[in-house]
């Protein structure tokens, strides 16, 4: 009996050990965002769609420290609270670095010498199946998820154009399937029918009416301006020439994690 308590137990410390990992990684990931935010803001020529994106990364991040402290203050560390803030954080760093390219080259040379780490901290897929809740709430959104990852995982020469158009695609499947057009105008009392339902319309509709815990869905709420602006960083796929591969995957990867994080939350 004791034998089995003392590996249960070194189990159960592993898997804090793991957790640890990850969260070391999220400070990091954070610092280097943190950098890249620091340089955006203090140059005078910062544009579309680099300047909102700074603004609602810094609201992401206000969102996301208010989460942990309501960790810290209690005793619950949950594995689901790791899981959701190393993603929110991944996909922050992802959009924020996407968007270096639109800066000029020498700027990106003088301000950023160290080329940002790509490594995905943290994996939805070990933690109970992303691509399981895709194909739950559609066959064919299942697919096109697993499609981008078996791109991302391939072996294409530059797997950042077809993953840009996937995520893209993947985005704009997802909400339509989470909310219908008549439901985004009763909710939000929208009389002109004529006029289009936006992106930001139906996001903000799905989260706060299906996200039921307030502050994850508080999070979500202020993720959207970045997403919308990285949605605009994927339609950079129909331009002819070379795109920066790391930077072009980023987008895609930021996308994903936001949907990975969303869908998780209305359907677990």
């Amino acid at each position: 009996m004791a034998d089995e308590l003392d590996d249960e137990l070194k189990k159960l410390q592993q898997g804090y050990i793991e957790k640890a990992i990850v969260i070391g990684r999220v400070r990091q990931t954070v610092d280097y965002t943190k950098r890249i935010l620091a340089e955006f803001s203090e140059t005078t020529t910062m544009s579309y769609p680099i300047e909102g994106v700074v603004g609602s990364t810094g609201n992401l991040f206000i969102s996301l420290t208010s989460e942990v402290k309501q960790a810290n203050a209690g005793a619950k560390r949950h594995d689901a609270l790791v899981s959701s803030i190393a993603s929110a954080v991944q996909s922050a760093f992802f959009a924020v670095d996407s968007l270096v390219g639109f800066m000029p080259p020498k700027w990106i040379q003088e301000k950023l010498p160290e080329r940002a780490k790509s490594e995905v901290i943290w994996n939805e897929e070990q933690t109970g199946g992303a691509a399981n809740r895709f194909y739950r709430l559609d066959m064919e959104l299942g697919k096109e998820y697993e499609q981008l990852k078996q791109i991302e995982l391939g072996t294409f020469a530059e797997p950042g154009r077809p993953m840009m158009f996937i995520a893209r695609q993947l985005f704009d499947h997802t909400i339509s399937l989470l909310v219908a057009d008549s439901d985004v105008r009763i909710r939000l009392k929208l009389t002109n029918e004529a006029a289009k339902v936006t992106r930001r319309q139906r996001l903000e509709v799905v989260i706060s009416t299906r996200v039921h815990e307030k502050a994850r869905a508080e999070t979500l709420l202020n993720e959207v301006a970045t997403i919308l602006e990285t949605y605009e960083v994927l339609n950079q796929a129909h331009k002819r020439g070379e795109l920066d591969s790391v930077r072009s995957m980023n987008a895609a990867r930021a996308m994903t994690f936001f949907l990975e994080r969303l869908i998780s939350e209305i359907n677990p």
